[in-house]
């Protein structure tokens, strides 16, 4: 089923915190929650949320809610993608996200500069090409303290073609991705040590 192979796939995302260090400049620290799934897998480009209750309105809740009624929302889920090519290859290729964040053959693009005619308000994205499906994680700002800039997962995009928020930039500099086990995380999100 593919809705559950998207929560699978997000369950093992939770599990770590990922580090991308950029040499001189300040780290990005990337943390999954439960409000991040509906929008980073593309939901919200659906009608699921007419299949709501009408008491859930966060998206933590929304996430706990499919997590339990998978089957219904499965049915939903696929009736959308028949209609839409970018919805389709963006949950095929979810599951892609785990090993782009392993750190292999990954390019870092500052999105802080708008394209133009775009509504897009990331800051950073990570790019990798899986047999000609370009594969970008788009991340927001949530925070900077010290060397540290907190992101939180915005946006998973893949398509056929190069995404339009990068195909004018430049790649940017990153040494590398560590991934940190979330029991290395404390109750104020801080980093007890790498």
């Amino acid at each position: 089923m593919i809705l559950e192979d998207l929560i699978n796939t997000f369950e093992k995302l939770k599990q770590n915190i990922y580090m991308i260090e950029r040499g001189d400049k300040p780290s990005l620290l990337i943390k999954f929650d439960d409000s991040n799934f509906f929008h980073l897998v593309g939901l919200h480009k659906t009608n699921i949320d007419l299949f709501m209750p009408l008491g859930i309105k966060s998206k933590a809740k929304k996430y706990k809610y499919l997590k339990g009624h998978v089957n219904q929302f499965n049915k939903i889920l696929l009736s959308e993608i028949e209609d839409n090519e970018l919805l389709e290859y963006r949950v095929k290729t979810f599951n892609n996200i785990l090993n782009l964040l392993d750190g292999e053959k990954v390019s870092l693009y500052d999105l802080s500069k708008k394209t133009p005619g775009s509504v897009y308000k990331g800051n950073f994205g990570v790019l990798k090409i899986y047999q000609d499906i370009y594969c970008l994680l788009a991340l927001i700002i949530d925070n900077q303290e010290n060397d540290i800039i907190k992101c939180a997962p915005q946006s998973w995009m893949a398509s056929n073609r190069i995404n339009y928020l990068i195909r004018t930039k430049k790649q940017i500099y990153m040494e590398r991705i560590i991934k940190i086990p979330i029991r290395l995380y404390n109750e104020k999100n801080n980093l007890i040590s790498v």
